[in-house]
């Protein structure tokens, strides 16, 4: 007789208790959280907020990311235990908390001593935990929920009485539906706290694509809505070829580049520029009355022209032209004086320098709104 011991060499869980109990590896929230590669996070500056988050697009203000997120290196298991080991035999605490930041790992794992135990990859990501979150997350955003994150410039929030009536027709559809197809859908319109993850994959490749054409303002997002239930879709087939591997990596890198661009986008191209113009430009015959009058519009493109030295101009060095091609906004100021405008008037290029700040907007009332930042802060600067 013997004690037979059976060693799992796989093992999934939910995000932390697979970081934590399983590789020895930081949390999802970390500087370097993903236990496949060795991508970087980054902080919100000027918060108390202390996770790490992953933009394809880094604010300006931030260091440009050291990889590209279409080929990405992947860790290896030899790697990983020698920076496990570089973090266990630190020789001071303060060491040991930098290589732990460093690499993402806060100690060589138990589980590196059970025989065919790879890191990372017998420790893969859960999908159900990852398909849950994401379908929860793009539902959030597209009923306008989501921590509270408006649409910014995009339009792809569905107003609340579509949402209602999608809602209504899913909860309606339980009955209709073969409960081999799955469990009952709740009203999605409500309270989705009880959702599981089974509904929400129910809803989403069975439901969302039928109740969902024809609501959105734009086609575009329905058609990135259907791009990602493909590839959910696609991730559940029983069988895969390299081939379709490939374009199944390929469509969501895709996927998600678009996602970014539509649900996190925040316009940040309507400035305000001041122009000197000749009111007597229409009469030819009269002496120039220049006055200097305030525009706004949307920057389109902008244009560096390098001018070498010339004495037609007067220059002895290198001098920089910046113009920007400007589509102008048809404004006029209301009796509180806010500017406004509510459609475009027509293109101009403009001399740079005559930029003064970049605004925002607001819609109010039919109209577009500009907000504008006072006193110290107003004025653009340039970085050529």
């Amino acid at each position: 007789m013997f004690k037979l011991r059976i060693f799992c060499p796989w093992k999934c869980g939910d995000m932390p208790a697979a970081a934590s109990a399983f590789t020895g590896g930081k949390h999802h929230g970390a500087r370097v959280p993903c236990r496949v590669c060795p991508i970087e996070g980054i902080r919100i500056q000027n918060s108390t907020n202390l996770n790490h988050y992953l933009p394809i697009t880094r604010p300006p203000d931030y260091p440009p990311s050291r990889f590209d997120l279409s080929t990405l290196p992947l860790r290896t298991h030899s790697q990983w235990m020698q920076q496990a080991r570089e973090v266990d035999q630190a020789p001071t605490q303060t060491e040991q908390q930098e290589l732990s930041r460093l690499y993402g790992i806060n100690r060589t794992a138990i589980t590196s001593k059970i025989p065919g135990f790879t890191f990372p990859w017998s420790v893969p990501y859960d999908f159900m935990h990852l398909l849950e979150n994401t379908i929860k997350n793009y539902i959030g955003l597209i009923c306008g929920d989501f921590k509270d994150l408006g649409p910014g410039v995009e339009s792809y929030v569905l107003p609340s009485a579509i949402w209602k009536q999608i809602g209504s027709a899913t909860a309606i559809s339980n009955d209709t539906i073969p409960s081999a197809f799955g469990r009952r859908v709740p009203n999605v319109a409500e309270d989705r706290t009880y959702m599981t993850a089974e509904a929400h994959l129910v809803w989403a490749t069975m439901y969302s694509r039928i109740l969902l054409r024809g609501r959105f303002s734009q086609e575009r997002y329905y058609i990135h809505w259907c791009q990602f239930i493909s590839i959910i879709e696609r991730c559940l087939d029983f069988e895969s070829t390299s081939e379709s591997r490939a374009q199944l990596r390929e469509d969501i890198h895709i996927w998600y580049s678009e996602y970014e661009r539509y649900e996190h986008h925040r316009d940040a191209t309507f400035i305000q520029y001041k122009l000197v113009i000749d009111r007597l430009a229409h009469r030819h015959r009269k002496t120039p009355v220049f006055q200097a009058n305030t525009y706004f519009g949307q920057l389109e493109r902008a244009f560096v022209i390098r001018l070498e030295p010339s004495e037609a101009l007067q220059t002895a060095d290198v001098v920089s032209l910046i113009l920007m091609d400007v589509n102008m906004c048809d404004t006029s100021r209301d009796r509180y004086g806010f500017w406004e405008y509510d459609k475009f008037r027509y293109r101009e290029v403009i001399n740079g320098t005559t930029i003064r700040a970049l605004v925002g907007r607001m819609r109010d009332r039919e109209k577009w709104v500009f907000v504008q930042r006072l006193g110290a802060i107003e004025h653009a600067s340039f970085a050529i």
